[in-house]
């Protein structure tokens, strides 16, 4: 029987991880405040056409298994098809939050951010303590908070000005009754000038009609005078329902473009 999310899952992310401590209080945090937030009411007009009940990854959800491409319900043509360069980008893959490949470019780093988060705590700290959330807002993003683990700190070096596109894909084999917390935080040097395409792949099993969960958070954070091209693919599969939060913050002079963009689901291997 899968481990239901708690505290007992949060102290697995933070072995796994090996994680700073202030890390792990924070995962906690989050938990109490995710179980001490009441639900979004339907009388509130922005939430009256969802049933966020849906979205509740505390219903008997598990934890999306950790691991590489072990367990894709891909074939070797269709993971080929997802990874391959779109042409002249710098390409970032992972499975399951483990990397397959990476391509840095410079004045660019790509670092998984629990071990930022130890070298570079302050940082990390101030971005991941923002809030300005509502309620509701809060009662959901608060699960990203405590059980995310596909994280990612992306750095953009003062005065870089990256010619080529960086694109990242997250490939997920989140089978049903499992849940996928994902984290990018983008961070952007004064003056310097990027296009990241975030590209997120999850596969249902064959034959699955039960749902996985996607929460999500995106963290945009621009010095003065930087330039952000932000393209968010999503490929989730048929059965997936997902909440992201994604915001921007930015210095004097900072421009940021952000575009979305929901392609079709990628068939599982019968």
């Amino acid at each position: 029987m899968p481990e239901p999310l708690g505290l007992t899952t949060i102290e697995q992310l933070a072995r796994r991880f090996q994680e700073p401590a202030w890390l792990t209080e924070r995962r906690r945090r989050g938990l109490a405040q995710h179980q001490g937030l009441p639900w979004p009411h339907p009388s509130d007009d922005i939430w009256r056409r969802t049933d966020v009940s849906l979205l509740d990854p505390m219903r008997g959800c598990a934890l999306a298994e950790p691991g590489l491409t072990q367990g894709l319900p891909l074939s070797d043509a269709q993971l080929k098809g997802l990874t391959q360069p779109l042409g002249g980008e710098s390409l970032f893959v992972r499975v399951n939050g483990a990397w397959l490949t990476t391509d840095v470019p410079a004045g660019v780093a790509v670092e998984e951010l629990s071990g930022a988060a130890q070298q570079q705590p302050e940082p990390i700290r101030r971005i991941l303590e923002v809030d300005g959330l509502t309620s509701a807002e809060q009662k959901l993003a608060s699960l990203n908070d405590a059980f995310h683990h596909d994280d990612l700190w992306v750095r953009v070096a003062p005065g870089a000005a990256v010619d080529a596109p960086v694109r990242l894909v997250h490939l997920f084999s989140a089978s049903a009754k499992q849940a996928v917390f994902p984290l990018t935080v983008i961070t952007a040097g004064a003056g310097s000038a990027v296009t990241v395409i975030d590209e997120y792949v999850s596969v249902d099993p064959a034959g699955s009609s039960e749902p996985h969960l996607v929460n999500a958070r995106i963290e945009l954070v621009l010095e003065p005078g930087a330039r952000v091209h932000y393209v968010r693919l999503q490929r989730w599969g048929l059965t997936a329902r997902e909440f992201v939060l994604q915001r921007a913050s930015l210095g004097e002079g900072a421009a940021s473009l952000s575009l979305a963009c929901g392609l079709a689901a990628v068939p599982a291997m019968a």
